[in-house]
């Protein structure tokens, strides 16, 4: 599972490989600079926007970012994040022959959640993205279509 001292300490990693304080970090991502010292004191996660943000601006893996895996991996081309997670959140469901009750009963998640994911009403937070990959045995990058 994802421990919130982990993505501080990657973020704070990341920003000092780039020399990047927070204040222009607040600003690159699009988010208030109290946020940005949140993160950094671990006290919270990032929304799925400015996670997106955070990957796109720093290049890394979702998983190393989120503290999930120890090296980042090397010679990846990562996509921009989907937009809409239903369809693809639906066609990983299928491929993994995992229907909605099951993931309801085992994850657990409410039904409504659920709903909401694969109707484009609603984008997991990172805690669901990291659970949903850990349980459909994928990366968080795979899940959110960064990585084929």
């Amino acid at each position: 599972m994802v421990i919130l001292s982990n993505f501080a300490d990657r973020l704070k990693e990341q920003m000092i490989l780039r020399d990047l304080k927070a204040p222009a970090l607040a600003q690159i991502i699009g988010v208030s600079r109290a946020t940005v010292a949140g993160f950094l004191r671990g006290a919270h996660f990032p929304s799925p926007k400015a996670l997106f943000a955070l990957l796109e601006y720093f290049n890394c893996s979702a998983d190393y970012l989120l503290g999930l895996i120890d090296f980042p991996s090397e010679n990846v081309v990562y996509h921009k994040p989907i937009e809409k997670f239903g369809q693809t959140f639906r066609e990983l469901l299928k491929t993994h022959r995992v229907s909605q009750f099951r993931l309801e009963q085992d994850l657990p998640v409410s039904g409504n959640l659920v709903y909401r994911w694969l109707n484009d009403l609603a984008f997991p937070s990172v805690e669901s993205m990291v659970k949903l990959a850990d349980f459909l045995e994928i990366s968080v990058d795979m899940l959110i279509g960064r990585v084929k």
